[in-house]
């Protein structure tokens, strides 16, 4: 859930962008992909990471 997410972000010492507010969901990624805020690729076969509903 968001608070989980807005935790791990903390934990990597990055804060989430406050200009809009964002709904963010577990999402499974079909091909690699990397974070947008901290540019590592997000690991795993599924649940990878999370995405803003916001986002198309």
């Amino acid at each position: 859930d968001t608070i989980d997410f807005k935790k791990r972000l903390t934990l990597i010492g990055t804060e989430l962008p406050t200009a809009l507010p964002h709904c963010f969901y577990v999402h499974s990624y079909r091909s690699p992909t990397k974070c947008q805020i901290c540019k590592r690729l997000l690991k795993g076969l599924v649940k990878q990471g999370y995405r803003c509903k916001g986002m198309n």
